[in-house]
């Protein structure tokens, strides 16, 4: 019968099992060849046998510990070498740059359109005031961009976690994120390229935005090309305790599918498709007129122009 499944009864006190714990105690008070009432007959080999295995088990169960504690302290440094760095500069530089466009949105809607609106709507005036608040702010969060840029200007690299880029890159991604949204109720599916183009991408005609960009000023799409519903293209990285910033190019009547992703530096040559659900690796060439699906994006056949248009 197996030690751990050893069947005993004491006066008082009733069991099924006892523990290896326990029944090693009782062992050690006995000798070998002896018999006792709860354990019956304890041969030599049975107790050494015993001793050895309990040994063994504690042993094993000590070193898997030791590596849990090693794999979880070094997921933890995984984890915090990633984590993005945030200074009190970073809320300082956001709140004052919103606070001020929120300023100018304001006053320009109370000063200059307000008295209009008053006259011609009435009552509903402030429907109609809000919503020019709300334009005006995304609007200055735009020119805010841009002028960022024009007085720092953000070139691509791999940069510290720290330093000025690294801030810069925050602020500009904090205004776009809050003019983004303040433009939201205006921006259909047919004004997204305008709202792109305010922030500092380049757009050409004829082009269908049906994903997600980031990163404006690093995204030059080309006209006739379709980004897929809930693609995202992005001009940024943060690996290894870096800031990768590289441009993003997308060639003439090229097609991203549902679902893409576009990594920074990667470039997509004219009339090539990639596929729904690829991912495109940091700094990928698409060649001209190609067909790359997978993860990572790989290519999968030539494609031709007429094929392609008929």
């Amino acid at each position: 019968m197996p030690f751990a499944a050893v069947p005993y009864k004491t006066k008082g006190y009733s069991s099924d099992h006892i523990g290896p714990k326990r029944l090693l105690s009782r062992i050690s008070t006995l000798r070998p060849g002896s018999r006792d009432g709860a354990l019956g007959h304890v041969p030599r080999i049975h107790s050494v046998d015993f001793a050895r295995t309990y040994s063994a088990f504690d042993q094993g169960r000590a070193a898997v510990w030791k590596n849990v504690k090693i794999v979880v302290a070094d997921l933890a440094n995984r984890a915090h070498s990633l984590v993005m760095k945030t200074e009190p500069l970073d809320f300082i530089l956001a709140t004052v740059s919103i606070a001020a466009i929120g300023f100018i949105a304001w006053a320009a809607t109370a000063f200059v359109v307000a008295p209009a609106t008053r006259m011609l709507f009435h009552e509903y005036h402030v429907v109609i005031d809000g919503l020019v608040l709300l334009f005006a702010f995304g609007l200055a969060c735009a020119l805010a961009v841009r002028l960022v840029l024009l007085l720092w200007p953000l070139s691509p690299g791999d940069y510290a976690m720290i330093g000025r880029p690294f801030t810069e890159w925050k602020l500009l991604a904090v205004l776009t994120g809050f003019g983004q949204g303040a433009l939201s109720p205006f921006t259909t599916e047919f004004a997204k390229p305008v709202v792109a183009r305010l922030f500092g991408a380049k757009i050409g005609g004829d082009t269908a935005l049906g994903g997600g960009l980031t990163d404006f000023p690093f995204i030059s799409v080309a006209s006739g090309c379709i980004l897929g519903r809930n693609s995202i293209v992005t001009g940024h990285a943060l690996t290894n305790g870096k800031l990768i910033l590289r441009h993003v190019r997308i060639g003439q009547g090229a097609t991203v599918g549902v679902g893409a992703v576009i990594m920074p530096g990667a470039e997509i040559g004219a009339d090539s498709i990639v596929a729904a659900g690829a991912v495109v690796p940091l700094g990928t060439k698409i060649p001209p007129g190609q067909l790359w699906g997978g993860i990572p994006a790989k290519r999968i056949k030539e494609i031709h122009v007429t094929d392609i248009r008929a």
